[in-house]
């Protein structure tokens, strides 16, 4: 059983793996960069690269920045995410080191999702428990991406606008 506040509640093991883990990270010096932790870090608005703050500024508007951290993505690259709040919504922005805009994601709620997709995620995530949708703009394509956990694997789940599947 878990309490949130604290962790797991006393009196029940660490498993094996958890263990594991945290042995490598302390004994391998350098291995936390190498996927398990220490791959987001978060910065300063003001310290962003230039180009990054001016594209920041155009997509962020009026709304107000809350968090902006340097990330590895997903072809290794150094990019960077600003997540912001605007018109009663949370947005994060994928920025490119030399400020090309990536991807804007929007959260949203279930009820929120087009149809198909709104049905999709409920045959596919049946069972297991929904942590995060999120409307995905790159450049003109739109597509929706959710988060859910099921037993104790986090899983993510890529639907184009009409509910087909894009990525498991």
């Amino acid at each position: 059983m878990e309490n949130s506040a604290r962790g797991p509640v006393r009196g029940r093991a660490v498993s094996q793996k958890a263990l594991s883990a945290v042995w490598l990270l302390i004994a391998v010096p350098g291995f936390a960069g190498f996927g398990l932790a220490g791959c987001e870090t978060q910065v300063a608005v003001a310290e962003l690269p230039a180009a990054v703050q001016g594209t920041a500024r155009q997509v962020v508007g009026d709304g107000q920045i809350t968090e902006a951290i340097r990330e590895r993505g997903d072809d290794g690259g150094e990019i960077y995410e600003i997540s912001y709040f605007s018109g009663g919504a949370n947005f994060d922005a994928e920025i490119s080191p030399d400020g090309r805009l990536l991807v804007v994601d929007e959260q949203i709620s279930l009820s929120a999702a087009p149809e198909g997709v709104r049905a999709a995620i409920e045959k596919l995530t049946s069972g297991g428990r929904i942590f995060t949708i999120e409307k995905a703009t790159q450049g003109d394509l739109v597509f929706y991406e959710v988060g859910y956990r099921r037993g104790l694997r986090e899983r993510e789940l890529r639907f184009a606008s009409d509910g087909s599947i894009l990525q498991r």
